[in-house]
């Protein structure tokens, strides 16, 4: 008779590594320490990968749960720069969309010297790419990745840089930090910048006719108080509409940043600290004297 394979895909993780996730997941430190010591846990089993569980470095970094990190490496030698089966680090899923600047910033103080800065996930992103992109948007985290000595130019799969990533999300307050290195956005990804914002500007105006067809073509509901009111298809239109208009501020404002010529020499980037509020000024020339004519 064939043996019937489980359907249960944890049936074959040890019982410590549920009871350790669990712990993970609840935040619970007393709980994590008491299973440690119980089943004797060494650094090897707090790295490794069991079935479809990640390791508890990872869980305790993508939960941040600082105190559960510190413990792995601090008290039981783990190794910080851990990674899980698709490349990403234990910084990297600290920078993740929710990330918690908390968490990569102590990574970062602490264990700079054990990371690999030069590590790419699946995608081929690097740390700084993720930082771009996390919801966080910390600017000092992306400086303190500056500091670390991560690379700025590096590209991914798609051919992104970090500051291209940054202007196309809109991240301006990120942009600064960038350029400040020497970041700068290529010909071609100006263009694709360029291209992204006619796009959204099509969308938009699309959305605004629509909208004045329907307050034009059919009258607005009236309720039993004799109120009129707009249907929800057409609040709903507004409120994409805004969103959209948002967008397109906060990536103009972005490449306006990165486009910055300093106000002083006019030449490639100087790299104000401030961005400037007003249009750059005209150069005036200077008159011919009567030697020149």
């Amino acid at each position: 008779m064939a043996d019937v394979k489980s359907d249960n895909p944890t049936a074959d993780v040890p019982q410590w590594a549920k009871e350790l996730d669990y712990a993970l997941l609840a935040n619970d430190m007393r709980l994590v320490r008491m299973i440690v010591n119980e089943y004797n846990l060494t650094s090897e089993d707090l790295m490794k990968k069991h079935g479809p569980l990640a390791a508890p470095i990872i869980v305790a970094a993508k939960m941040f749960f600082h105190i559960a990190f510190l413990y792995f490496v601090e008290d039981l030698q783990a190794d910080p720069d851990t990674c899980d089966e698709y490349g990403a680090s234990c910084l990297m899923h600290a920078l993740e969309m929710k990330g918690d600047p908390l968490m990569a910033m102590i990574i970062l103080e602490r264990y700079s010297d054990r990371v690999s800065f030069t590590r790419r996930d699946k995608h081929g992103d690097t740390v700084l790419h993720i930082a771009v992109m996390a919801d966080l948007m910390d600017a000092a985290v992306v400086e303190r990745l500056i500091q670390c000595g991560v690379d700025f130019t590096a590209k991914n799969k798609e051919g992104r840089t970090a500051i291209y990533t940054a202007v196309m999300l809109g991240k301006y307050q990120l942009v600064p930090e960038l350029l400040k290195a020497g970041a700068v956005l290529l010909v071609m990804e100006k263009a694709m910048i360029h291209k992204y914002l006619w796009k959204l500007d099509t969308d938009k105006y699309a959305i605004m006719s629509r909208l004045d067809g329907e307050f034009l073509g059919r009258p607005l509901r009236v309720n039993a108080l004799g109120h009129r009111r707009l249907s929800m298809e057409i609040v709903e239109g507004i409120d994409k509409n805004l969103r959209v208009i948002h967008e397109i501020n906060c990536i103009r404002l972005a490449l306006t940043i990165a486009e910055h010529q300093c106000l002083q020499c006019g030449k490639g980037f100087c790299l104000p600290t401030d961005v400037p509020s007003g249009p750059v000024p005209e150069k005036k020339e200077k008159p011919l004297t009567s030697e020149m004519k």
